[in-house]
């Protein structure tokens, strides 16, 4: 979707963010956020990158900041934003996970939120379904639904997380005809199978009935449901009933009336998947793609290598951290960083960040800090992205700290 330039909400094309990121078209306004299209003028990619800016709650001035409509709305705002960030984390938490979208960047700025992704080229599975003439064959819906089964199989079981809102509108189709699961602004962590919130925006025809109930008990069956139910959309181009409804009496279409040439396996398999109570339903999604016929070794991920850094001398020498392709990483004094050296005073709070080029074979680093980074022996310079081959080692703050970066072929 592409958004009317000048609108006096959206910032300008050609702005630049965190003095990296230039803004080159908003290519998505909803009603909590927008979505840009820009480039990394550090590295000449192309990324999308969101902006927590709920149209409701606030306004944007001349300079660019975010400011809420009326002083009652701080706390809506505010209560958002945590939401956001929520999200964004999230996703860095999964982004080894194949059909997941890795968040490359998050930071704060213009009195608000914004995280980095990889920018996708193509459609969601709802255009994509209507691009093929209202629905798609048996093969082709089986890819769909045995990628995104396996993506989910894995948040659910490693991660457990659960996302929430799986639908045709939250999955995407790139031009290569990969699959990936987008918008996981409705995922919460669960304890023991059972969810930790209440009440969540829902789709009808892809909610479940315990997303109705703030009592509801969610646990990887309430997945099983929404993707059983996009599986039916991607096979008749229609949707079940909503779960109330359901409820109530009212029945949705056989597959069979619409698809007489679905194998029966199939069939039963959606139909426990679809089960109103969770208990009789299909338990994960594992079991939902046993039952499709689906060989989950055909969705393990194909890692080739494996970037990390590795403190060689100073605190915890020894300690090594995976670093997610095309991803930046934090070090510093403060928690907040994803690789903290607490006690090191020379260490700025933010000291530096730290990436790694899969199509390079390069790390890339630069400096924020007080006391310096060095390569080589020599301090880099502050706001400037410094090249180190796999092997190489860096300094922080003081001589007694130092930290290799390496590849390791799995």
């Amino acid at each position: 979707m592409r958004v009317p330039a000048n609108n006096g909400f959206t910032l300008p094309v050609g702005t630049k963010i965190k003095r990296r990121y230039q803004i080159l078209s908003a290519i998505g306004l909803g009603g909590f956020g927008i979505t840009y299209k820009v480039s990394d003028t550090y590295t000449d990619k192309i990324y999308a990158m969101k902006e927590y800016a709920p149209k409701a709650l606030c306004v944007r001035g001349r300079d660019g900041f975010l400011r809420p409509v009326r002083i009652e709305k701080i706390e809506s705002l505010e209560h958002g934003r945590v939401k956001f960030l929520e999200e964004a984390d999230l996703l860095r938490q999964m982004d080894s996970i194949a059909g997941i979208v890795p968040v490359i960047d998050c930071f704060n700025e213009n009195n608000t939120s914004y995280y980095v992704m990889q920018y996708l080229e193509g459609v969601t599975l709802y255009d994509y379904v209507k691009q093929h003439d209202g629905r798609l064959s048996i093969g082709d819906a089986l890819q769909v639904v045995g990628a995104v089964g396996y993506a989910l199989n894995r948040v659910h079981a490693i991660k457990g997380i659960l996302h929430r809102d799986v639908s045709p509108d939250n999955i995407f189709i790139t031009k290569d005809n990969d699959v990936r699961i987008i918008d996981f602004g409705n995922a919460k962590h669960t304890v023991g199978g059972e969810d930790e919130t209440g009440s969540i925006a829902l789709k009808p025809g892809f909610a479940p009935p315990e997303q109705y109930s703030s009592k509801g008990q969610q646990g990887s069956y309430t997945d099983v449901y929404s993707l059983a139910g996009t599986m039916y959309y991607c096979l008749t181009g229609m949707m079940i009933p909503a779960a109330p409804e359901r409820l109530s009496g009212e029945q949705y279409i056989p597959i069979r009336q619409m698809f007489p040439e679905i194998k029966v396996s199939v069939e039963k398999a959606i139909e426990h998947a679809l089960m109103l109570d969770h208990e009789q339903r299909t338990q994960n999604m594992e079991a939902f793609m046993n039952e499709l016929g689906l060989d989950t070794t055909l969705y393990e991920d194909k890692v080739k290598i494996s970037p990390y850094v590795e403190i060689s001398k100073g605190e915890a020498v020894g300690r090594r951290y995976n670093i997610m392709k095309d991803t930046i990483i934090t070090i510093g004094r403060s928690k907040t960083n994803d690789i903290t050296f607490p006690k090191n005073l020379y260490i700025s709070k933010r000291h530096c960040e730290l990436s790694y080029d899969s199509e390079q074979d390069k790390f890339f680093i630069e400096d924020y800090s007080t006391n310096g980074t060095f390569i080589d022996g020599k301090k880099i310079e502050q706001g400037k992205l410094h090249e180190m081959q796999p092997g190489q080692t860096f300094v922080v703050g003081d001589k007694n700290t130092v930290l290799r970066v390496g590849v390791m072929h799995v």
